[in-house]
């Protein structure tokens, strides 16, 4: 018995290294004066082997095959003088073939239900893929739409963390690239939550700030709308300057208190409730209540706030520095 292998063949049923038209159950034999590796019959005993010079394509044919004449072999494909047709495969049994997996219509994949090729885990319609549910190329991670992410659910390339939509981030939730930090929507940030580019520290507006929420460029301190700047500036307050700085400013109990009116105003779903009372039929002798829920809009927000603070509270607001009570109401609707 000779060596059993299988060969691609055209829709034709003609091989690409010559003319010859193949039939089911016949033997072919080349003469002496053919040069072998040139016009014999080639074919390969794995059938991966065959789709590295051939097109992984259900309009080609695949046979299994009998070599039994002089046979030579180079890079696992082999060539003969004489060969066999001995049965055509199915397209189905081709992809068992060729894949690890099961339910698969790429090939050489290891894992389940992919559509791409030599993947090694599930679900994927991309190629070289060894994580799962990826519609790009080489991702380790899962569910990327693009190629060689290690993170999850990345939609650009070359990403190490996850949720990014863009690429060449390592940290989280990106939206531009070559982020290592997190959450941040600028460019090549180290930091997080950065807007600007080029910023080593956190929301940072501007860009190549090494400090923390900074407006301009090229500042090492925090809270700063210059240029090279290494020392946070005194604040602006009520259109007049003071002698105090912005991460004081936060530190104030003046500051906490304004923080609960602007935990009010970011709310979305802040809103007054109007209640309206009304009679059941008369086989219920409960009353029914219908609330209706109106939004609640800036100042009447402010007003609100305002109404719940002590005189205390009142008191430590109205000594902020260069408090002026008509640019308050200008901006609050609060009338002092």
């Amino acid at each position: 018995m000779g060596l059993i292998g299988y060969k691609i063949i055209k829709p034709d049923w003609k091989s690409k290294h010559n003319d010859i038209k193949y039939e089911i159950g016949k033997t072919y034999e080349l003469d002496n004066n053919h040069e072998l590796e040139k016009s014999g019959f080639h074919f390969c005993n794995d059938p991966l082997d065959c789709f590295k010079n051939h097109k992984f394509s259900p309009d080609n044919i695949v046979v299994e095959i009998e070599a039994s004449g002089e046979i030579i072999e180079k890079d696992h494909v082999f060539v003969t003088n004489k060969i066999q047709i001995l049965n055509q495969l199915s397209w189905h049994q081709v992809l068992d073939l060729v894949n690890a997996g099961k339910y698969n219509t790429g090939f050489d994949n290891k894992g389940d239900y992919n559509t791409g090729s030599f993947n090694s885990s599930n679900n994927n319609t991309g190629n070289y893929n060894s994580g799962a549910s990826n519609t790009g190329d080489s991702n380790s991670g899962t569910y990327n739409t693009g190629h060689s992410n290690e993170g999850n659910f990345n939609t650009g390339n070359y990403n190490i963390g996850h949720y990014n939509t863009s690429s060449n981030n390592s940290g989280n939730n990106n939206t531009n690239e070559w982020n290592t930090g997190s959450w941040n929507s600028g460019r090549a940030n180290s930091g997080d939550h950065n807007t600007g580019w080029y910023n080593s520290g956190n929301f940072n507006s501007g860009f190549r700030n090494s400090g923390n929420r900074n407006s301009g460029v090229f500042n090492s301190c925090d809270n700063t709308a210059g240029v090279f700047c290494s020392e946070e500036q005194t604040i602006y307050m009520f259109n007049k300057p003071t002698n105090i700085k912005l991460s004081e400013f936060y530190e104030s109990e003046a500051f906490k208190l304004l923080t609960k009116m602007g935990f009010l105003l970011t709310a979305s779903e802040f809103v007054t409730a109007i209640e309206i009372t009304e009679g059941m039929d008369d086989a219920d002798n409960s009353e029914g209540r219908v609330i209706y829920l109106n939004p609640m809009d800036y100042k009447e927000a402010c007003k609100l706030w305002w109404e719940n603070l002590d005189d205390k509270e009142k008191q430590i607001v109205k000594t902020l520095p260069n408090f002026d009570a008509d640019i308050f109401y200008e901006i609050t609707g609060i009338k002092e």
